[in-house]
């Protein structure tokens, strides 16, 4: 709600304001190294809070122009520190990576056609080759790559 505020036409220059008060936060979250922030009381929860925090903003961006605003922002300065510091950190900790997961949908959501895959822009682009990236890192760390090999009927494997 508060972004839809802030991304009239009389406040686009003040949101980025609005976005630097997230600074501090995830400077404090992300300063630590993997094993101090899944050792640290209360990390759990603002990782969790951050990402509550812009899947929210995402959310109220509805036009290609205020998810550029957020988009400069937040890339190449905040995404691959952010996300790579939440799942590294909490990869097992299913809450979390789900709390992630949403983000990066939201991310790739194309609501009101705000990001564009069909044209050769370079926001699309960039966030399709990064969540790519992370999908398919997590992936490996679940081990669901690899390929399962099933026995053909008649061998001890039957499957019906």
């Amino acid at each position: 709600m508060l972004t839809s505020l802030w991304l009239t036409d009389e406040f686009n220059q003040q949101f980025q304001e609005y976005l630097n008060q997230l600074n501090p936060m995830i400077s404090a979250i992300f300063s630590m190294s993997t094993e101090q922030l899944k050792s640290t009381q209360g990390a759990r929860e603002e990782v969790m809070k951050l990402f509550y925090i812009l899947r929210g903003i995402m959310r109220g961006l509805h036009s290609k122009d205020h998810f550029a605003l957020f988009f400069d922002w937040f890339y190449p300065d905040y995404f691959s520190h952010v996300v790579e510091g939440a799942l590294n950190a909490f990869f097992e900790d299913d809450e979390v990576t789900v709390v992630v997961l949403k983000f990066l949908t939201e991310m790739v959501f194309s609501r009101n056609n705000r990001l564009r895959f069909d044209t050769w822009t370079i926001n699309g682009l960039i966030v399709f080759k990064e969540t790519a990236k992370y999908l398919t890192q997590l992936l490996k760390l679940y081990e669901c790559l690899k390929a399962k090999t099933i026995k053909p009927k008649g061998q001890g494997g039957d499957l019906y």
